[in-house]
């Protein structure tokens, strides 16, 4: 993302319900000095980018207070950390990369020597309405070469990787699509092939798979090039044509996932070659708590949602479409790797109870979420490298160093920790303030006139589940649309608990049952062993493979569908959609089978 005019958002505490640290993986960051103690709460730069949320809809500009009724300018990137264009500051005159200059041990001896003095990582909230430009992100080499040749565009010589944690559902273009679909683009889509050129198309199209990689990125380089530099006026005429045919055989057919996608894309930018080149990237669909790692030269591009970004302390973008910003299309169209893979989406590991870990393959950086019940603490032991938190929602306490250093925090409240601080953090109690009771009443009085639950809710627990959380209600307790308890105490949310990888099983007090959340990235594969009960599955979404028995049972498994799972069968899922597939299992509890 390029810089613009930033404005200071006030940051007072830290955090509760949902929170996210960034700091350099352990690997990169290794001493045993004493480093400076505390805890620094931060004032952040909002990026007002014409393509961000505005007022109340977007994430950025409510954690920054800027969520207004009339709208505003867009609130699209809260910025938190060092990087000079927008950098985070602990006081109106005191920048936060000052302050790291004058303290070196906050970042620790190997990162402060490795980075030179300097945060290695940039901390970024993003709420996106419309489209970012397809962009690319150069590696070291490149940057340098590029700062050095045009400074007022490329402003440092850094690579940029980065990691999207999706807080919204989020979509976005990432890397390119597969050789069958690209062909399959080529011989249904006439307004691209005509810019690609028959000579180009007539080379992918005659690309066998045992011909190997070198040469279809080859072709593929050639044709993308061909498309991107097509000229203004014969690319205005693709996509007229291009939107007036789909918009005529909608009336007869569906229009795939790509087609609406491109009109949505005609919509937002008229006449950019951008939205061609979507057709040639994977379309990827990310679930709230879904990663999504972008590592150098690989083409991209964010459409839609909420994420947490985290990326090397840099700026530099090289763009091609989908921008009214200055365009490098040689550049871009030169350095990508033309690598035809779909990308990884990172589910993240749990670290400790309540923490989920993204780490990518790059030294500056990590992001770990805390995910706390009401009432429930956590204790982050002290690391040698420096950490910046973000308060998502809720309230609570965050207590640093010797536990001398304490400060209450809400939604919207950053802060730095500088190396080898403990941090505890802690949940307050999440029951409403009258004031938001009063609103949840009359929300309630309008769809029950004169009913007496309309008072009623005056007297229950109000419960917020986030995606992936539980409820449980035993015999007796009272609750409505939102559960809540008489015996005053606040319900206990359920996180879940791993049972192997990509499987979160919910179990509660009672015998009859018990419900495990598949969670499968592309190209993936998960067993279930046999039970001495049944299972009744169901997918939410995506596309696989489910096998029962002694794997001479299977079936296509998409959004929908439902099976049922005798007693003492194994079961293995599949993927095989180039997004996640998400299912859930209902069975009987296992501590009463076994």
């Amino acid at each position: 993302m390029a810089s613009s005019t930033a404005s200071l958002a006030p940051a007072a505490a830290m955090l509760e319900r949902l929170g996210l640290r960034v700091a350099p993986t352990d690997a990169a960051a290794d001493d045993h000095h004493q480093a400076v103690p505390g805890l620094l709460p931060l004032c952040c730069a909002v990026q007002h980018y014409e393509w961000g949320r505005r007022g109340a809809d977007s994430l950025v500009a409510r954690l920054a207070g800027e969520g207004g009724e009339d709208g505003g300018r867009p609130c699209a990137e809260l910025w938190m950390g060092t990087h000079p264009a927008a950098p985070s500051s602990l006081a109106p005159d005191v920048s936060l990369r000052d302050w790291v200059a004058r303290n070196p041990a906050a970042l620790g001896r190997d990162v402060a020597a490795r980075w030179g003095g300097d945060l290695p990582f940039l901390f970024k909230v993003l709420s996106v309405a419309k489209a970012l430009s397809i962009q690319a992100h150069p590696d070291r080499e490149l940057a340098a070469a590029l700062h050095a040749l045009r400074p007022a565009t490329y402003r440092d010589a850094n690579h940029k990787p980065e990691m999207a944690v999706a807080v919204t559902e989020f979509h976005a273009l990432c890397g390119f699509a597969a050789t069958q679909e690209l062909k399959e683009v080529l011989r249904t889509v006439p307004e691209v092939q005509e810019l690609v050129g028959k000579e180009e198309s007539r080379k992918l199209l005659g690309v066998k798979e045992q011909d190997g990689g070198i040469g279809v990125r080859s072709y593929l380089k050639s044709a993308f090039t061909k498309l991107m530099t097509a000229s203004d006026e014969a690319v205005s005429e693709a996509i007229a044509n291009l939107r007036t045919r789909l918009n005529s055989e909608s009336k007869a057919r569906s229009l795939t996932q790509k087609e609406q996608l491109v009109l949505s894309l005609e919509k937002q930018y008229p006449g950019d070659v951008g939205v061609l080149a979507a057709f040639f990237l994977n379309f990827v669909k990310l679930n709230p708590g879904e990663a999504l790692y972008v590592s150098a030269n690989e083409p991209h591009a964010y459409l839609s949602g909420e994420c947490i970004e985290c990326m090397a302390t840099s700026d530099n973008v090289v763009r091609a479409g989908l921008t009214p910003k200055y365009r490098d299309v040689q550049t871009l169209c030169s350095m990508l790797t033309y690598n035809q893979a779909f990308p990884e989406i990172l589910q993240g590991m749990p670290v400790q109870p309540y923490v989920t870990r993204y780490t990518p393959s790059t030294d500056e950086f990590e992001v770990d979420r805390y995910l706390l019940p009401p009432g429930k603490s956590v204790t982050m032991s002290p690391v040698p490298g420096p950490s910046i938190f973000i308060v998502m929602t809720g309230e609570g306490e965050i207590q640093a160093g010797f536990m001398t250093d304490s400060a209450k925090a809400k939604e919207g409240d950053v802060f730095f920790v500088p190396a080898h601080t403990k941090v505890k953090l802690y949940t307050s109690s999440p029951r409403l303030s009258l004031a938001k009771k009063e609103q949840l009443v009359l929300s309630l009085e309008k769809q029950y006139p004169g009913d007496v639950g309309v008072l009623a809710a005056f007297f229950l627990n109000f419960v917020k589940l986030n995606p992936g959380e539980a409820l449980y209600v035993s015999a007796n307790e009272p609750h409505a649309y939102l559960p809540g308890s008489a015996s005053n105490s606040f319900p206990e949310i359920k996180q879940g608990m791993p049972v192997q990888p990509y499987v979160t099983r919910y179990a509660q007090s009672t015998d009859e049952f018990e419900v495990d959340r598949y969670l499968l990235p592309p190209g993936k594969s998960v067993t279930m062993s046999p039970v001495p009960g049944p299972s009744i599955f169901i997918v939410m979404t995506g596309e696989g493979e489910i096998q029962a028995g002694f794997m001479t049972d299977s079936a296509k498994a998409k959004e929908g569908d439902v099976f049922f799972v005798p007693a003492h069968t194994k079961v293995k899922l599949y993927t095989s959609s180039p997004r996640s597939m998400q299912l859930y299992r209902a069975g009987v509890n296992s501590s009463f089978l076994s």
